[in-house]
């Protein structure tokens, strides 16, 4: 018997697993020539280096066991910071990818929504950390 969907918990690697989805939804996507043409390497190299960088900021703070210190506390929160700051520089490659390359609007709009989603987890574990850690 299955679990309703509402009554779920939700996976404390879920950023993780979704980082990870969107970094294969880019390196497939960049990787198709009718997307991007192999002379806009320029611009498909900042994509996939955001997104991996998205993936490894998250893998690499919530490896941080902060354990009542301070130090660690303000590392795991600045490497989220860093992740949230990736998610808006891959939002405008995105966008320019958008406008100057052609990008369809069906696949854009879903990617968007895949990097706002993302965004708004992190948001979301940082607050979470910020009730936990915050008294640090």
């Amino acid at each position: 018997m299955s679990v309703p969907k509402r009554l779920r918990k939700k996976s404390k690697l879920k950023v993780f697993v979704d980082a990870c989805d969107l970094v294969e939804y880019v390196l497939k996507i960049t990787a198709n020539e009718k997307v991007f043409k192999p002379e806009q390497s320029a611009v498909t190299d900042k994509v996939k280096s955001a997104a991996l960088d998205i993936a490894r900021f998250i893998w690499c703070a919530n490896n941080i066991r902060v354990r009542q210190d301070a130090a660690l506390y303000a590392e795991r929160r600045r490497l989220q910071d860093m992740a949230v700051t990736c998610c808006r520089e891959l939002l405008f490659l995105i966008d320019l990818a958008w406008e100057v390359m052609h990008l369809s609007e069906r696949r854009a709009v879903y990617w968007i929504g895949k990097v706002v989603d993302l965004r708004e987890e992190i948001s979301a574990w940082r607050a979470s950390d910020a009730k936990r850690y915050g008294r640090l």
